[in-house]
């Protein structure tokens, strides 16, 4: 008989009963008070469920009401424990506003990665997660209490932190440098033997699989999903992110060596407007490639954007909407930048913050003057010629003709110039239609002479156009609708 063959039928056998202990002892509840006691007395994080179902023999396992909460870690008051939302330092989830809740987790373990020694998840399924984001005051998040506490961290300098966007660089390039400084660590050695009779394992066969990750996950897919955003600095609530859908693929404890690189999707709504975003995170061999596919933030309201970024801009946003798009955003650790994205104006009016500075290297009261003026005239503005390049903490923008022709011919004669180019699509596109119309050649080419003037006199030059070959005008038709006799000189 196959040795390896009855060892692995030993393991099952063992997993066999396992199932049955779990199932006629009651070992559920036994790991439920363990689960909950680990995570009342972390120090990373806390965590807590009110019911735990074990399936040994299918290798799954399902929480119901798992609460996880991040341990606050500013300064607390002489005597007292750290400010933690759970209450105290003992205190478990649930008993203040907790960063993540899910009404239930469904674990699928892989059973035949189990054999080999491998804890494989195949599938991890979150029912109606919700994620609350609290930023402080000081621009700091709850989000970075989690793990250990990096020693030597300086907090933030008054002001430093202007808003979301500024609070997520930091927290971008504090995980550059964790990733950096653990680069520089030193390898672990085998200590040397000391000379004797004792057998000399250091000429041992090498173990095949090291380096490999001891844990993966898969998959996690996350339906409902829930993301409320809480802003310590505002007045004002911020609209969170509904319905949402995630899928995230290849999470391993060695992200390094990892046969794929971790890939997410997300969608969902912000105050009506459609969210979707997919990308990858790529830290194999020592890299940090963020990279994303597609990103589209639908129709925002400028409120909504002046609430996360507004800071950061030149301009002040009231009123209409901003979409945000783009095919690929290539992020490189924190020094390599490069995204040129499509911004989509609608009814939205500008206020330089500084009316005497310059955006785009032109008059910033111009500039905001002759947007304003544009958005009168025309339903919505397009700038597709923007590109972002330089570093995360530098970005460089280098603006195309959009904006430098929005300010050198005002608002009134861009939008004209932009309904123009419309306007030529249209009749690009009413062309190819016409030559399908089952219409005779004449018709078609009366057709072709009211297209040939639109780009220089407007829409309205098709309706006059038209009246002609579909019928005749109204003048004309009331002319011959009017009796002979009451034309001057005509007879009754």
């Amino acid at each position: 008989m196959n040795p390896l063959r009855w060892v692995r039928w030993k393991v099952v056998a063992i997993l066999a009963v396992l199932g049955a202990a779990v199932y006629f002892l009651g070992l559920d509840k036994v790991a439920l008070k363990e689960l909950n006691s680990a995570g009342s007395e972390s120090k990373a994080a806390r965590w807590s469920a009110s019911d735990l179902a074990l399936g040994i023999l299918g290798g799954n396992a399902r929480l119901t009401d798992l609460m996880v909460d991040a341990p606050d870690r500013r300064a607390a008051p002489p005597g007292d424990v750290a400010r933690g939302k759970a209450g105290d330092a003992g205190g478990a989830a649930g008993a203040g506003d907790d960063v993540f809740e899910a009404a239930g987790v469904h674990v699928d373990l892989s059973m035949t990665e189990l054999l080999a020694r491998r804890y494989v998840v195949d599938r991890v399924a979150i029912d109606a997660p919700k994620v609350a984001v609290t930023r402080r005051e000081d621009g700091t998040i709850d989000i970075e209490d989690f793990g250990e506490p990096e020693p030597g961290a300086a907090p933030p300098s008054p002001g430093e932190l202007k808003d979301w966007y500024e609070t997520a660089k930091r927290w971008y390039e504090r995980l550059q440098k964790a990733r950096e400084a653990r680069k520089k660590l030193p390898e672990r050695k085998r200590a040397p033997r000391e000379p004797g009779y004792g057998a000399d394992y250091t000429r041992g066969a090498a173990y095949p699989f090291e380096g490999r990750p001891t844990y993966a996950v898969r998959e996690i897919t996350a339906t409902g999903f829930q993301v409320t955003f809480r802003d310590e600095a505002r007045r004002s609530p911020i609209p969170p992110l509904e319905n949402g859908t995630v899928t995230v693929k290849e999470v391993t404890s060695s992200p390094g060596v990892q046969s794929e690189a971790t890939s997410f999707a997300v969608s969902g709504q912000i105050a009506g407007a459609k969210l979707e975003v997919q990308g990858s995170l790529d830290l194999r061999g020592g890299k940090s490639e963020l990279k994303l596919e597609r990103c589209d933030t639908g129709d925002l309201p400028a409120s909504v954007v002046d609430a996360f970024v507004g800071a950061s801009l030149p301009v002040k946003l009231s009123g209409g909407t901003v979409r945000v798009s783009f095919d690929r955003l290539s992020l490189d650790g924190a020094e390599a930048l490069e995204v040129a994205p499509r911004l989509a104006f609608k009814g939205v009016r500008l206020e330089p913050r500084d009316p005497a500075g310059k955006i785009a290297g032109l008059p910033a009261a111009e500039l905001a003057a002759a947007f304003n003026e544009a958005m009168q005239e025309m339903p919505e503005l397009e700038i597709a010629d923007l590109k972002i390049t330089g570093s995360l903490a530098s970005p460089r923008l280098e603006w195309g003709d959009t904006v430098k022709n929005l300010v050198v011919s005002g608002g009134k004669a861009f939008a004209r110039r932009q309904f123009s180019k419309e306007i030529e699509k249209g009749t690009e596109v009413l062309r190819k239609e016409l030559e399908k119309a089952p219409v005779s050649a004449e018709v078609k080419e009366k057709v072709k002479d009211v297209l040939e003037g639109l780009p220089a006199k407007g829409l309205p030059a098709l309706g006059e156009g038209l009246k002609g070959i579909l019928g005749g005008s109204k003048e004309k038709k009331e002319k011959k609708e009017k009796p002979a006799g009451d034309e001057p000189g005509g007879k009754k």
